[in-house]
């Protein structure tokens, strides 16, 4: 996304007639306000695109404004002068040379095109023409940065105007997207504190941490499992079998960590410790 105020910036020195790079003619080809169209579709492609590379490294607020309201002015102006004028000049002087060339046609026939030709010469022909280019470029800016989506229009045209109202909505949102999500990092910061210390106070027996009862868990868990594996490895079918199983379960468990606090000093004492209670479970 590129810099929204870079760009309206640099756009309001255009409109102003203020270049810094080229100067336009005195005398556009065309009507001003297809230029504007142009413009238009211009400024909406531009504000999507990066102004500044992220790759690079941040020159500041006022330093790195400056540069993108310079780099969007040379885009634009460059594109204007370069690209949208002669284009549209080229195209409105092809009308009449377009209506020369049929009349050299059917100039050895009978056919004749006084009503064709004398349309394409018409001055109104050549602004149709200017006038549809630029909107050409406009509606495909805006279908390309959906704002607008022209498959809609098979759902027909009160749905189309709908869902442009929708996109432009979205839109104005998107450019301005760093006040809301400023507003909602801090309604949901204050969410999270509220719901810590529901749980906080739910739980008075915890002292305030998270991570002495999730380590007391880790710490159960172990055991618990190495119990249910001693009752399924000891065999029988009678109820009393399985039960003095889980008490010499439970009891090894008790002599495997009283037994384990003596590895540190005496090692064999430990080895004959831990053999024996093997012996026992088994």
């Amino acid at each position: 996304m590129g810099s929204f105020i870079a760009v309206l910036v640099a756009f309001i020195t255009i409109f102003m007639n203020d270049q810094i790079f080229k100067a336009s003619p005195a005398v556009m080809p065309g009507p001003l306000l297809s230029s504007y169209l142009f413009l238009l579709a211009l400024f909406l492609l531009l504000c999507e695109l990066p102004m500044y590379p992220s790759s690079l490294r941040k020159l500041g607020f006022f330093v790195q404004g400056i540069f993108e309201v310079l780099v969007a002015a040379f885009i634009a102006e460059g594109m204007t002068v370069d690209f949208w004028l002669p284009l549209e000049a080229a195209a409105m002087e092809n009308v009449p040379k377009l209506a020369d060339l049929i009349d050299d046609m059917l100039s050895n026939d009978d056919w004749k095109c006084d009503v064709l030709c004398n349309t394409l010469r018409n001055t109104t022909t050549r602004y149709v023409v200017s006038y549809s280019l630029s909107i050409f470029f406009l509606m495909a800016v805006l279908h390309a940065t959906r704002i607008i989506d022209l498959r809609v229009l098979d759902e027909g045209f009160g749905y189309f105007i709908n869902d442009i109202g929708f996109k432009f909505k979205r839109f104005v949102k998107k450019q301005f997207k760093w006040a809301i999500t400023k507003e909602l990092d801090n309604s949901v910061t204050i969410d999270d504190e509220q719901i810590i210390k529901e749980v906080l106070n739910a739980n008075p027996g915890s002292g305030g941490s998270f991570s002495d009862n999730n380590l007391e868990m880790k710490r159960k868990t172990p055991q618990k499992k190495r119990n249910k594996r001693i009752t399924k490895a000891a065999p029988g079918n009678d109820g009393d079998r399985s039960d003095k199983s889980d008490a010499d379960a439970g009891n090894s468990g008790k002599r495997l960590t009283r037994s384990s606090t003596c590895c540190s000093d005496k090692n064999r004492f430990c080895d004959d410790k831990l053999s024996v209670n093997r012996k026992s479970i088994f």
